[in-house]
């Protein structure tokens, strides 16, 4: 029997190869393209790093080999980010997600990602989201 690897898509933008290694839970290679000297929800970009690791090995934990892309927005009546745009990344298995704004400057990089509690999708999943996972430990959800 032959193993089949599929080849990455093609990533034009930094936004869309951020967005695919997030969904491949490649915690490696979005330590290499984000920038060192940027802060990712005002946390060190390190410090941001090893939060989404941790995320990524709780998603990991209940089989899920990669994360469901669906868009969306924050939706939140008094934040400043309401309206910005991001993705709801759901685990492929146990529909677990996170949900993260996207800050994008009109070159297509990232400057910032960041959780949203008020999180809105424009494409609704045609199955049950399950709990949340949060990259801030203020928040616990059951992991």
């Amino acid at each position: 029997m032959k193993l089949k690897l599929s080849s990455p898509p093609t990533l034009n933008t930094h936004e869309e190869a951020v967005k695919y290694f997030i969904s491949q839970m490649d915690i490696e290679m979005l330590n290499d393209i984000l920038d060192n000297e940027k802060t990712y929800q005002d946390f060190s970009k390190e410090e941001f790093i090893a939060r989404l690791g941790k995320s990524f090995n709780n998603l990991k934990d209940y089989k899920n080999t990669h994360l469901l892309i669906f868009p969306g927005y924050c939706d939140h009546c008094t934040c400043i980010n309401k309206g910005k745009s991001g993705f709801i990344f759901y685990g492929n298995k146990s529909k677990h997600y996170l949900n993260l704004i996207f800050d994008v400057n009109d070159t297509g990089r990232v400057t910032d990602l960041h959780e949203c509690n008020e999180f809105k999708e424009t494409i609704k999943p045609k199955f049950k989201p399950r709990f949340r996972v949060y990259i801030d430990g203020f928040k616990n959800g059951p992991f």
